[in-house]
């Protein structure tokens, strides 16, 4: 369930060669999963009081890596008010470029004061899941990157696989 991808080339602290490094964290991807389903990408940034060990253990024992109730989610308000429980992308793997856009967007919409590196992907049965349709106050473009649990209590259900992306 928890497979690793060594790239030391990606810092995600400059404009990288996404495709190239993409490339590779696909190929570990389709080697061990396939179909339809949901990617999750999560930088330790994010997370300054775990360790990458740390969270892999959180994320087998619970089925997600929300495991602070009291912290509030980076753009998890929408002006509908819908519940989200994690924000993902459907993909499909039999696509060629799963991660590319991932890596590029965790470069370029960065979540805090400087450009974040993935560090590990979650990656979710989509038929555990359900997409929230929803949008961003002063935004005009609807989101369908809001999923919640179908089954919350079991969350470790629709957890397929986690991959650490070593430096």
């Amino acid at each position: 369930m928890v497979f690793t991808v060594n790239v030391p080339e990606y810092t995600g602290k400059v404009k990288e060669d996404w495709h190239a490094i993409g490339k590779k964290i696909d190929a570990v991807l389709k080697e061990h999963l396939s179909g339809k389903v949901a990617i999750r990408c999560i930088s330790m940034e994010d997370q300054p009081d775990k360790t990458v060990d740390e969270m892999i253990a959180i994320i087998q024992e619970t089925g997600w890596d929300r495991y602070d109730s009291q912290r509030e989610g980076y753009l998890y308000s929408n002006i509908e008010g819908k519940k989200i429980d994690f924000f993902a992308l459907e993909r499909d793997m039999a696509r060629d470029d799963l991660m590319e856009q991932f890596l590029w967007s965790f470069y370029e919409f960065h979540f805090g004061d400087k450009p974040t590196r993935i560090d590990l992907i979650l990656v979710y049965d989509l038929s555990k899941l359900d997409c929230i349709i929803h949008q961003y106050e002063d935004r005009k473009d609807i989101k369908d990157d809001g999923y919640v649990f179908k089954d919350f209590e079991n969350k470790k259900d629709a957890l397929l696989g986690i991959v650490r992306v070593d430096r």
